[in-house]
């Protein structure tokens, strides 16, 4: 009697019935799961391409900023120190567990100029100031500043003498776990006079 019910009308319908309702449920969970998947690659895809354009945004305004010479560095708003063209690289730093931001400071004639600070704030990063070595350092004018973990951050760096911004902010992308771009350094060099009464 108990063999009837395996093989009777009702239950193989009812099993029929059972199995098609798992197969298209399995489907649905792998419709969503596909559709997730490619959404969170777009969002990637987006993002990454975001920073690329920051990227080349910034290398872009930092390049034009760092060729201003002459008359552009006259006026009210002109700033002695700029970026040192061709100067801001990334490469591996000592470490994959930290970012790391460093440079030097140049006179006009390309010597260290040290006594100035540099001003680091960006992505949840609060304004930090670095002090540049001073002359009796084995490397004067230099200054680095090391960021705890390999997150997407944008950082920008900018010198100041006391208060007084004295070049235009230098914009720095990291991006996440990227081990081989870890290690910004860039130079800042004299452009025109600290004085702006000279």
């Amino acid at each position: 009697m108990s063999d009837d019910i395996y093989t009777s009308r009702p239950y193989k319908i009812g099993l029929n019935v059972a199995v098609l309702l798992f197969l298209i449920t399995l489907t649905a969970v792998i419709v969503i799961l596909v559709i997730a998947n490619a959404r969170d690659e777009r969002q990637e895809r987006e993002f990454s391409s975001t920073l690329t354009a920051v990227w080349n945004d910034s290398a872009a305004t930092q390049t034009a900023v760092a060729n201003l010479t002459g008359s552009a560095l006259s006026g009210p708003f002109a700033l002695p120190f700029a970026l040192v063209p061709g100067s801001l690289t990334l490469s591996a730093g000592e470490t994959c567990a930290s970012q790391t931001v460093s440079g030097q400071v140049l006179d006009d004639g390309g010597q260290p100029y040290p006594g100035l600070s540099v001003m680091i704030w960006g992505s949840a990063l609060a304004p930090v100031l670095v002090d540049t070595a001073g002359d009796d350092a084995e490397q004067p004018g230099t200054w680095a500043f090391t960021l705890d973990g390999t997150t997407s951050r944008h950082v920008w760096v900018q010198l100041v003498d006391g208060e007084q911004p004295v070049s235009p902010p230098v914009a720095v992308v990291f991006e996440a776990g990227d081990c081989e771009r870890n290690y910004a350094a860039l130079a800042l060099r004299q452009a025109g006079p600290t004085d702006p009464d000279s």
